[in-house]
């Protein structure tokens, strides 16, 4: 989980969303990198190999380092998912705000499209609000 206190833990209590985890798994270039799909390796892209609960299967190859970053982008991007219409979600750190772009790149696919405009102009006013 990220070091942010506002962050509630329920994206450990759901289960897991199906089409965030593979977003996740592809930002982090875990198709080509981990999985044992040659389907999912070629094409740089998860083809839905999936595994108990909703998991995809690439997960259960990972080593220590690329789970806890799995873990931790799927974490934010679950409490971007949810909560992106009215909190502020600029974190102070640094590291912090590299984690919170990323899961709003991941958000940003996972979205149906009839709130593509309403995340779009958001998305704009948070950028704004960081420089």
């Amino acid at each position: 989980m990220t070091d942010t206190p506002d962050i509630p833990d329920t994206a450990e209590t759901e289960p897991l969303d199906l089409k965030l985890a593979i977003c996740v798994v592809e930002m982090l270039a875990t198709p080509q990198l981990a999985c044992r799909h040659r389907k999912c390796r070629r094409g740089n892209r998860c083809h839905y190999h999936v595994i108990e609960e909703g998991v995809p299967a690439c997960v259960g190859n990972f080593r220590q380092a690329q789970l806890d970053a799995f873990v931790a982008l799927y974490a934010d991007a679950f409490y971007v998912r949810n909560n992106w219409r009215g909190l502020n979600l600029i974190p102070p750190e640094a590291e912090q705000r590299e984690l919170r772009d990323a899961a709003f790149e991941v958000v940003r696919r996972t979205l149906p499209r009839h709130e593509w405009p309403a995340f779009s102009r958001r998305l704009r006013i948070r950028q704004r609000a960081a420089c």
